[in-house]
């Protein structure tokens, strides 16, 4: 979706950085919840973060914030 609006690899890269990041996190909070004890309650939070980036959620947060960071360049 960034693609079809934007020309500018830089939007490509940071929505990249932004969904590897989310993940990451997940990851992260999945693990450490694993090792102390909750991984039930690590598994739901994780599960939230990785339906958040493959939901049109995150596009309809990165979308606008490109344009709008693109009016405040111009």
């Amino acid at each position: 979706v960034v693609r079809c609006f934007f020309k500018e690899a830089i939007f490509t890269k940071i929505t990249t950085w932004v969904f590897a990041g989310i993940f990451a996190l997940s990851a992260l909070i999945f693990g450490i919840g694993l090792m102390v004890g909750y991984g039930h309650e690590a598994y739901g939070i994780s599960r939230k973060l990785i339906e958040f980036i493959q939901s049109p959620l995150a596009c309809f947060f990165l979308v606008p914030s490109f344009v709008l960071y693109k009016r405040s360049t111009n």
